[in-house]
């Protein structure tokens, strides 16, 4: 919907230095780590059905003590968007509700409830446009100009 906002570009890290350095959470396709570390935050948590769940421990490690460390000399090969693809009405929403999970989690006081009905309400609409938009394309026949 808004590719390029500050959120987002955060969340991928874009203004981001190339180079090994600390970060507040790695990608679950590719993550090596103490097994120490991963049992004294309680592993992943079970909650997260798809989406977050890496987010999530990353970011319970660092609050933990551990440190994230992106390595972009290490190459991994992720062969992704497949269950994405073939069922946008099932995991877009999925990953609405994750990311709605996270937040909640790090905001539950009761002062931040209008906080968390508006991110409720915000990915709501967010993934209602995202399916939508997916079914489009997925039944749209192909552009015969890129053949």
């Amino acid at each position: 919907v808004w590719p390029a906002n500050p959120w987002t570009r955060r969340y991928r890290q874009e203004n981001q230095q190339v180079g090994e350095r600390q970060v507040g959470w790695l990608s679950g396709s590719c993550l090596l780590l103490r097994r120490v570390a991963f049992d004294s935050v309680g592993g992943f948590d079970s909650r997260y059905f798809m989406y977050m769940e890496d987010v999530d421990l990353g970011d319970r490690l660092g609050k933990a003590g551990w440190r994230n460390v992106y390595v972009p000399s290490a190459e991994v090969t992720h062969d992704k968007g497949h269950a994405a693809g073939r069922r946008p009405e099932l995991m877009l929403p999925a990953h609405h509700e994750s990311a709605y999970r996270f937040q909640a989690d790090r905001h539950p006081l009761w002062w931040q409830a209008p906080l968390r009905l508006g991110l409720r309400t915000g990915l709501a609409v967010r993934s209602r446009i995202a399916v939508r938009s997916a079914l489009a394309r997925r039944e749209s026949p192909p552009d015969e100009t890129r053949m």
